[in-house]
């Protein structure tokens, strides 16, 4: 493919416009679907702040362990403020689904976290895992470009996988 690319320019401008576009896709829909997954799943009458403020010790036991950073904790509890939703990426929106929403009341168990759901694993967690594994993969390229077969790949899972989140 070297040789293609040396002769076809226009072919690296489409697989980067491939990665660029698939990583807006996870990016953006993504955040915001797993954004809603964690704020439609806390207990009921419990806003984001509320439960925050109710799972404080657990999140400082998570910053202590480095599971969260300095900066995170500061998204989370600014002085004098409550947290700024659209400043929490997806990587914290997880990390708040598993740590204070009750998963196990839903009837969560044995999710893999750092794992690839199965084609047969179809709950809506699964969904969320398919977008975080989507958003790592990109994020793990080494270079910003995606083939063809791959963009239309990748972009069916994610939109999958988001179409059934938004139900």
């Amino acid at each position: 493919m070297d040789s293609d690319v040396a002769t076809h320019p226009e072919l690296v401008d489409s697989l980067a416009r491939n990665y660029f576009r698939l990583a807006r896709l996870t990016l953006i829909a993504g955040t915001d679907q797993i954004r809603r997954c964690v704020l439609e799943r806390l207990p009921t009458g419990q806003t984001l702040h509320t439960a925050l403020q109710r799972n404080r010790n657990k999140m400082d036991d998570l910053l202590r362990r480095r599971v969260i950073s300095e900066k995170q904790w500061l998204l989370l509890y600014p002085k004098n403020s409550n947290a700024d939703l659209a400043k929490i990426d997806m990587t914290l929106w997880i990390t708040l689904l598993r740590s204070i929403v009750p998963l196990s009341k839903l009837g969560v168990r044995n999710v893999r976290w750092n794992e690839a759901p199965k084609a047969d694993e179809t709950e809506w967690y699964h969904d969320v895992l398919r977008i975080k594994e989507t958003r790592n993969s990109l994020a793990h390229l080494i270079r910003p470009e995606l083939d063809n077969d791959s963009f239309e790949y990748l972009w069916n899972y994610v939109c999958s996988a988001l179409r059934r989140l938004d139900w």
